[in-house]
């Protein structure tokens, strides 16, 4: 059995690299610094991004960092790929509790960062962790 700790540090590196898989693509294509096309009370460049989500090379993104966790560790390869999606609710809640009227449909959000940031990686997930049972 593996440590934990090391799971831990998995689901943690998927839930940035979620975030990263979303900016990225924006920052190549439209630079790091602002003004920003849609404004937010904390992270006007996550929802810019988000906004104006380069389809293609975001979920392609995904799909190999949740194939990376799923092949380092096949048998959370679910946990993993979910976790990708983590830190979008986070942030939208932070954004909520500064400015109550950000997120009028949080509900429906929350579902859409799940299914659009961690659909694509929980597949990607699936193939890493059959790939690596195979080669075990």
């Amino acid at each position: 059995m593996r440590n934990p700790k090391q799971l831990f540090v998995l689901v943690v590196f998927a839930a940035i690299a979620g975030i990263c898989c979303l900016l990225v693509p924006y920052i190549v294509s439209n630079g790091f610094s602002g003004p920003y096309e849609y404004s937010s009370p904390l992270f006007p460049l996550l929802r810019s991004a988000w906004e104006k989500m380069q389809p293609l090379p975001t979920l392609s993104l995904l799909f190999v960092v949740g194939g990376i966790l799923g092949f380092l560790r096949p048998k959370n390869w679910f946990l993993l790929g979910l976790s990708t999606a983590l830190l979008f609710p986070v942030a939208a809640i932070l954004e909520i509790l500064k400015e109550s009227s950000s997120h009028n449909i949080w509900p429906i959000e929350f579902v859409s960062y799940f299914v659009v940031i961690g659909g694509p990686a929980v597949l990607g997930s699936l193939v890493g962790s059959k790939v690596s049972r195979n080669n075990r």
